[in-house]
């Protein structure tokens, strides 16, 4: 016999498995205790739990089901970037100020000094005896510099830039949304920036990924507390939901800001249809959806873009939906906000969606 590694391997297990249980239990019984072996064993490496369950559903006619499990050291979720690294400066960061001029775009860009002065004037401003002199001193010869904004009804947020990578054809930016959890909230509302300066980019295209992250103040004495609840988690075990898209439609009147909606009763379905599609002339027909089983969701990626839904993944405690919004710069005429309407599984969770953004700068 020749030995084939995690093959092998998966096969003696689930024979042993099998030999092990099957006299004791009964089959519903046999089934649970099977895949719970097969899930402690294998859930942490992504190939022989593809291999092993294949193998379950050959023998026994199903597959074991991934746990939706809160905090898992697990194999699903973000991809590794095989790119360089990108040294990068951060100019400014900070929170409190309420400009509505920051609402019009989450990403900005300023390729010249012109355009660096009215940037850092929105959002930074010229108070307490700032000056033109006080500005970060930027080389566009080499350099350009990258605005992060957002807003939050309440205040403790933040925006942190992780990282910056270049691939072959794009510079990829992480920024982490950082929201507090239980502690260092304010009543207030406020905007919230980080601001940075890059190489310059050449004909490559920049994508900034915006992801969720979780502070806590005082963190050992709040996890003591009796009514301690860990914060949600936004990576972990996922398994792909599939999901169908029900319009796509181009409407000049959008928000500046990328949202959603998320809608289950036939009344809210009616409702958002026909406030999202309420600028054209007719109307189209409301699609059918099943109420009990399914739940529509509206997607815009803000004025300017076009928006396009990658994935849907089940989280433990959320539908999590990766969403794709795309800004070209070298688009003619007015800019189109291409929007989605999909329709995801009910599952009686919170629905989140995770954006991304291109912008596509050099023609």
């Amino acid at each position: 016999m020749i030995y084939n590694g995690p093959d092998m391997i998966g096969s003696f297990l689930l024979f042993a498995f099998a030999v092990f249980l099957a006299p004791t239990v009964s089959a519903d019984g046999f089934r649970d205790r099977l895949c719970d072996r097969v899930v402690n064993r294998f859930s942490n490496d992504q190939k022989m739990w593809e291999r092993v369950n294949e193998r379950v559903q050959n023998r026994f006619g199903y597959k074991c089901e991934l746990p939706l499990w809160s905090n898992p050291p697990r194999w699903v979720e973000e991809t590794v970037l095989k790119g360089s690294n990108v040294g990068f400066r951060v100019l400014d960061e900070g929170a409190g100020i309420n400009l509505s001029e920051r609402q019009s775009r989450r990403v900005r860009f300023a390729d010249n000094e012109d355009e660096w002065k009215r940037l850092w004037h929105e959002i930074v401003g010229f108070d307490d005896g700032v000056t033109l002199e006080d500005i970060p001193q930027i080389n566009f010869a080499s350099e350009l510099t990258v605005a992060f904004l957002d807003f939050s009804e309440t205040g403790g947020y933040l925006l942190k830039v992780k990282s910056v990578i270049e691939l072959p054809q794009e510079f990829i930016i992480d920024v982490d949304r950082v929201i507090p959890w239980r502690c260092g909230i304010t009543v207030a509302s406020e905007s919230q920036h980080a601001v940075i300066a890059i190489p310059r980019t050449g004909s490559k295209a920049i994508r900034v990924r915006f992801f969720e992250k979780y502070s806590i103040c005082n963190e050992k004495e709040e996890r003591i507390s009796n009514d301690w609840r860990e914060p949600p988690q936004v990576t972990g075990l996922a398994r792909n939901d599939a999901f169908r898209t029900l319009k796509r439609f181009t409407n000049l009147l959008t928000s500046v800001l990328p949202h959603y909606s998320a809608v289950s009763s036939r009344s809210e379905f009616a409702s958002e249809w026909n406030k999202w599609l309420g600028f054209k002339d007719e109307i189209p027909e409301l699609p059918s959806i099943d109420k009990d089983n399914e739940q529509a969701v509206f997607i815009s990626g803000g004025k300017g873009s076009s928006v396009d839904v990658r994935r849907v993944m089940e989280l433990h405690d959320t539908i999590r939906i990766d969403a794709l919004a795309t800004f070209n710069a070298c688009r003619t005429g007015d800019p189109e906000d291409t929007q989605q309407v999909i329709v995801i599984p009910q599952k009686g969770k919170r629905v989140r969606v995770v954006w991304e953004e291109v912008h596509i700068r050099s023609c």
